[in-house]
This record gives structure tokens, sequence and C-alpha cells, in this order.
């Protein structure tokens, strides 16, 4: 099946059971939600630790550069990471740019709808607005801070423009890139947490101790674990957004059936790309977990809430 078909498929048999088994679920306000609060503690320091590196001398950029090129060279997360942050910002701006397009055929959105049923939804509606926004800022952040250098930074950047200009030309590709791009960066961790075990203790020890020394240097390396924690623990509150979504939707089939079946599979689709991100975090986890010679804790099961 080609990537196109099963991302098409995902999308349509999401729809065919949004309206599944009723889960029962309070949404909290982003300002109470501790996944949101985590997420918005840390763009601040992202922030200030981006205008800091900013002022570092040139000298300085380029020894940090080099210190952790050579880490990358014999570092089985490293690499993956360059690929896999740009890979997350990029699914959470297309799921964005869904969601916007939702709202224009939102039937509660619309002059003289029910207040009531408006008030009732409109929590759910902002906690996952704010959520696909502030991980996308977030992902945003560490993905700009992602050392690369030499002609790896070159090909980067070069296939990366080859690939927006082709989704310019033609819109509806992204999803289906995206679905790829996220498909191989799975197989990819899966790799990392095979090398990452069969490093030998002295090695492992070794690039720790590299990694302790560029974070002492760096405060976006610093930010760097607590950001990979941040969008695991964001993306899961996601997941529990969509399942009281889901349960709300039930209950309320006269509002779902005036929204037209485009942007059911719309929503189906960024539905299936932001499981397809929670997972490739999850290989991403067990891989970290694995570089510092612990067992992989059992991140299986996270975000199956949403889909049981």
């Amino acid at each position: 099946m080609s990537v196109r078909s099963t991302i098409l498929t995902l999308g349509l048999s999401l729809c065919a059971t949004t309206f599944a088994a009723p889960l029962h679920a309070v949404t909290q306000a982003p300002q109470e939600c501790p996944a949101a609060q985590k997420v918005t503690g840390l763009l601040a320091d992202w922030k200030q630790a981006s205008q800091e590196a900013q002022k570092a001398s040139p000298e300085s950029r380029a020894a940090l550069a080099a210190q952790t090129a050579k880490i990358a060279s014999s570092c089985p997360i490293c690499p993956r990471m360059a690929g896999t942050l740009p890979a997350l910002r990029d699914t959470l701006a297309a799921a964005v740019a869904i969601n916007d397009e939702l709202k224009q055929h939102c039937p509660l959105e619309k002059s003289g709808a029910d207040e009531k049923l408006y008030a009732e939804v409109k929590p759910m509606k902002l906690a996952h607005e704010q959520m696909l926004r502030q991980l996308r800022d977030l992902a945003e952040f560490a993905a700009a801070s992602c050392c690369e250098s030499g002609e790896g930074a070159a090909k980067t950047a070069a296939k990366t423009s080859a690939q927006d200009a082709a989704c310019e030309a033609e819109a509806s590709c992204c999803p289906i890139r995206i679905a790829a791009r996220l498909g191989g960066l799975k197989a990819e961790w899966a790799a990392a947490a095979r090398e990452a075990a069969a490093i030998t203790p002295a090695k492992r020890e070794e690039l720790l101790a590299a990694f302790t020394a560029i974070a002492s240097q760096s405060k976006t390396a610093q930010l760097m674990p607590a950001t990979i924690t941040a969008l695991v623990e964001g993306f899961e509150a996601l997941d529990k957004v969509h399942a009281e979504m889901k349960t709300w939707a039930q209950a309320h089939p006269e509002v779902m059936k005036d929204i037209p079946q485009s942007a059911m599979m719309a929503c189906g689709i960024q539905t299936a790309l932001l499981d397809e991100a929670r997972q490739v975090l999850v290989g991403a986890t067990k891989a970290m977990q694995a570089m510092q010679g612990k067992a992989p804790a059992n991140a299986a099961g996270a975000g199956t809430v949403a889909r049981q």
C-alpha cells in the first residue's frame, strides 16, 4: 500500500471510529494542565537560552559545534535527533493549520449557534488549540538549536527546501510527506535503541561525559532532555483531550451531522499524524533510556486512551 493510501485509510478509519465507546473525563484548563504548565515554562527557558546563544562569540559556537559533531559520529542518538525535531515541528505545524481550517466548518462557531453547547465544547477546543500551538513552538525552538555541521547540514537544508517546494506546488501532499518522514523515523529509533544497548559500558561512559561537558557550555543542550519529556507528555495530553471530544461528539450527533465529510477527513488525518509523531517520541525515549544503560520503560501504552 502506498504512503498516500495508508494515510487516507488511517484518516477514514479514524473518522469511522470517532464515536466509539464513551470515555469520561474533565478537560483541565490550559493553565491547570501539568503538561501545559511544563511546556509554558520551557518556552520561556528556550527564549532566554536562544538569546544567550546569539550572544556567544563565533569562536565559541564553532568549538561547540565541533564537539557536537565529534560525539555525533559515534552516538546513535544525536544524528536521529537532528532529523526528528524538524519532523515533529512540521507535524505540529500541519496539525495547527488543519485546526485553523476546521474552525471554518464548526457549526458552533457560526452566528446563531447554541450558546450552551458552545460553552460545553469551548474548554476542550481551547485546551486542544493551545497545546498544539505550544508544542509546535517548543519543537521549533528545539529544531532550530539542533546542531548539524558541514556537509550534513547542507544536505538537510537542500532536502528540506526541495520538500517545501513540492508542498507549495501541491498542498495536499504535505501530510503524505510528513507521514513518510515519521514512518522512517520510527524505524530509525528502533535501530538506535538496539545500537545504544550494544554500546560497551566504557564507551557509554565516555559519551555521557561528553554530553555533560557540552551541556555545561550550552543552555540549549541542557534543555533538550526536559524538552523531549515535555513533548511526550504534551502528546499524551492531546490524546486525553481527543478522548473527551469523542465522548462529547457521541452525545451530540445533531451537531456532528452538519460537519462536512471533508472536514471529518481532515480531522482524521490530523489525528493519524499526531499518533505517528507520538510513536516516534516513544521510540526516541526508549533509545535514550538504552543510551543511559536503563531498561526501557513500558511506553507502548502511552497515548492509547483516545483510541480505545
